[in-house]
């Protein structure tokens, strides 16, 4: 899954107002990547994780597409 260097920045600093705790870049990218596999899994329970994140870019890109 690709994130942004934005969307890293965003979850470390959120993570650090909420545990007061700032997290190096690597473990807040591994974490994050977790977050998100899970959250998928939960939504699309039927998905294999190869499957659920190409639907996660198709959306993404559908969304972005609209937007412009």
């Amino acid at each position: 899954m690709k994130i942004s260097e934005n969307q890293l920045t965003e979850y470390i600093t959120l993570y650090e107002t909420v545990y007061g705790e700032k997290l190096e870049p690597t473990r807040g990218l591994g974490q994050l990547n977790k977050l998100i596999s899970l959250v998928l899994y939960m939504v699309f329970p039927e998905s294999t994780v190869d499957n659920l994140e190409k639907e996660l870019q198709e959306e993404y890109n559908v969304n972005a597409t609209r937007k412009v």
